[in-house]
């Protein structure tokens, strides 16, 4: 598939109703409430920082498609998951282009499962691909603080934004923003050894690694391998087959959200990065209607 994506002149900089506002990041740590910008002019196009019709770092793929970015995406599970040409139809599509086309319900009927909550978890898995740690989308969320982030609209939208005008609206999409960003701030790596409190993730605990390649002196480790990279892996294949199969053990890691994982490991690569990262993949965002 070859979809260009042009951030200097994009397409749907286009004369209709549909103007994401402007919102600049403040200082880091600031604490300021978020001022809605100035309402726009007919013809102009104002976009949040966090836009998304701006593409990914990379694309992921999702029922073997590749998705540029996060609005191609969520317009496409609008339609029934068995329809991929339909989806892969949206997600080769201009940003802007796929909202428009999505309107078109003989082409693109709406799948009779599609609901409220399930455009929030379509979102929200959309978003942990966008703003993942090690992305710059990440770096920008992070540097916000704890800057209150506010999807600023003009075109109706007050249950994913907030009316620029009227300053009212539910601002669900800025909402996932900021759980994700105390998430990312509080699910961390330490060693042990760095003073701070934490939950063990060690040998001994249900989460330890059961294998290692230490072979010098006794270990807790059931089995023993070659290199700390291939512990790794064995740990991950393992950690990865266990919560798709054991619930209660998964139930017990997803405990571990927001809490501080401790191991000996860090700075070297450690299997408590494994279960970080799979943390940061699963939903965890509560609805409340406000």
């Amino acid at each position: 598939m070859d979809t260009k994506i042009n951030n200097d002149s994009p397409s749907w900089k286009t004369d209709d109703d549909f103007y994401p506002a402007d919102w600049e990041p403040k200082e880091k740590g600031s604490i300021k409430k978020s001022v809605p910008p100035p309402l726009p002019r007919k013809g102009e196009w104002h976009f949040n920082w966090f836009s998304n019709m701006l593409p990914l770092d990379e694309p992921f793929v999702y029922q073997n498609i590749s998705y540029f970015t996060a609005e191609n995406f969520y317009q496409s599970m609008k339609v029934s998951r068995d329809r991929t040409d339909l989806r892969r139809q949206i997600a080769d599509m201009d940003a802007k282009k796929s909202k428009i086309a999505i309107r078109d319900k003989i082409k693109f009927p709406l799948d009779p499962e599609w609901t409220r909550e399930k455009s929030i978890k379509v979102m929200e898995f959309a978003l942990r691909k966008k703003f993942f740690p090690g992305t710059s989308w990440n770096k920008k969320l992070m540097e916000t603080g704890e800057e209150e982030l506010v999807e600023w609209v003009n075109w109706n939208d007050r249950f994913w934004g907030r009316d620029i005008a009227t300053q009212k609206g539910e601002n669900v999409l800025g909402r996932i923003l900021m759980h994700l960003r105390k998430e990312y701030r509080e699910t961390r790596v330490i060693n042990k050894s760095s003073g701070e409190k934490g939950v063990s993730v060690m040998r001994g605990s249900p989460f330890g690694n059961k294998w290692t390649h230490i072979k010098d002196r006794n270990t807790l480790a059931e089995f023993i391998v070659e290199t700390r990279k291939e512990a790794i892996q064995k740990f991950k294949e393992n950690f990865l087959e266990r919560v798709k199969t054991d619930r209660d053990f998964k139930d017990s890691v997803l405990k571990l959200k927001n809490e501080t994982l401790m191991c000996c490991c860090l700075p070297k690569a450690c299997h408590a990065e494994v279960i970080r990262d799979w943390l940061f993949e699963q939903p965890s965002f509560k609805y409340n209607k406000i």
